[in-house]
């Protein structure tokens, strides 16, 4: 019998050669390989249809979206965020010149907590970044009143939410900005890639703007701006990409249904529960191993071919670099420290089977006992 395949915590979804030619074809013969060619607009318009966002932006990168928005939005002193998030979402701000103020999360969900950020709100605070974690959307109804009682902007990092429905509504829908990252580890992916969606037109022509170098027209600069656009090379890989993604979405569906049935009564595990009203979190698939048992579990896995994360670790507030430059660093975060202790995301991705999924659930269940 053969030696079975190593499972990754994600396996990118990718078109076949003959789909991506097709797209391709269009900017090889027009030359027009950026600023905002044709196959830009087409995967621009796609995406707004099957988000049903009325504006969106695209951008190179996930990180890119953040900064663009940061400084579309004028984040400013202090920025209320989480340490459980990839250190992007913290960079971003600081690159702009925001210090993040982190606040403790939800033990239910690992969203950023509202108690919390409303005990953080002082007159230096300029705005809230809240962060999707593992598709479950922040508190997005009481996040939205605190915005609103302290007159400030509200955005989120929703890298690990793309698709995601609350109340029915794409989760874009909510705040100030939502961004997107397209990168290939993502459920959605251009190779390399984000988005920003927004409400309002005028906030939209802000952040074209600041994606282009604040370019106006051939003889006009109207902002100070940098590079944050979307190739067309990625535009194609993205639109090759949409006519295989409710197709993944549903092979992801069954995987975790596998995991969800594997889990169900073991002891010393538990999943990450959804939060109601949502659908489509589909992302990562996520356990908590109790016991202090959570490191010696993923060893097990790696031995046997299978490569779990710990994701979120270490927390930004451990790291030195952040505590350097964010004095809310030292303050203590008990429910983001645990599930930082905790936390393992397991293999989830549109190119698994059912038995690769029964094979991850057996190691764990003879790690654990």
């Amino acid at each position: 019998m053969s030696a079975a395949l190593p499972l990754y915590i994600t396996s990118p979804s990718v078109p076949t050669e003959a789909e991506l030619s097709a797209l391709l074809r269009t900017a090889l013969e027009s030359r027009r390989l950026s600023n905002a060619g044709p196959l830009n607009h087409q995967l621009k318009l796609r995406l707004s249809e099957m988000l049903k966002v009325p504006h969106l932006a695209l951008t190179s990168n996930g990180t890119a979206a953040i900064e663009v928005v940061a400084r579309a939005l004028e984040f400013h002193g202090k920025v209320i965020t989480t340490p459980f998030t990839f250190p992007a979402t913290a960079a971003a701000l600081i690159w702009t010149g925001a210090t993040p103020v982190f606040v403790d999360v939800e033990e239910d969900f690992l969203t950023i907590d509202p108690n919390a950020v409303e005990q953080a709100m002082d007159e230096s605070v300029s705005g809230i970044l809240g962060v999707h974690v593992y598709g479950n959307p922040c508190d997005v109804v009481r996040l939205d009143a605190i915005s609103k009682k302290h007159r400030i902007r509200l955005a989120y990092d929703g890298a690990h939410a793309f698709g995601t429905t609350y109340d029915n509504v794409d989760i874009s829908r909510y705040g100030d900005a939502t961004t997107f990252s397209f990168h290939a580890t993502k459920i959605f992916t251009t190779a390399e890639g984000g988005a920003i969606c927004v409400n309002s037109p005028e906030l939209h022509r802000k952040i074209e703007l600041l994606s282009n170098f604040g370019i106006e027209s051939e003889d006009s600069v109207a902002d100070i701006g940098i590079n944050a656009k979307m190739s067309e090379i990625h535009a194609a890989f993205g639109l090759a990409n949409l006519l295989h993604y409710h197709d993944d979405l549903e092979q992801r569906r069954e995987i975790r249904k596998c995991y969800d049935e594997a889990f169900a009564n073991l002891k010393g595990i538990s999943t990450l529960g959804d939060r109601p009203g949502i659908s489509n979190r589909l992302q990562y698939y996520v356990i908590r191993v109790r016991d202090g048992k959570r490191d010696s579990v993923q060893s097990d896995l790696k031995s046997s071919g299978v490569f779990a994360r710990r994701y979120f670790y270490p927390l930004l507030s451990d790291i030195k670099a952040y505590r350097q430059v964010c004095p809310s660093a030292s303050n203590p975060f008990p429910n983001a420290t645990r599930a930082a202790a905790e936390v393992l995301a397991l293999p989830l991705s549109a190119s698994m089977k059912k038995e690769d999924a029964l094979r991850v659930a057996r190691i764990i269940k003879t790690s654990i006992t």
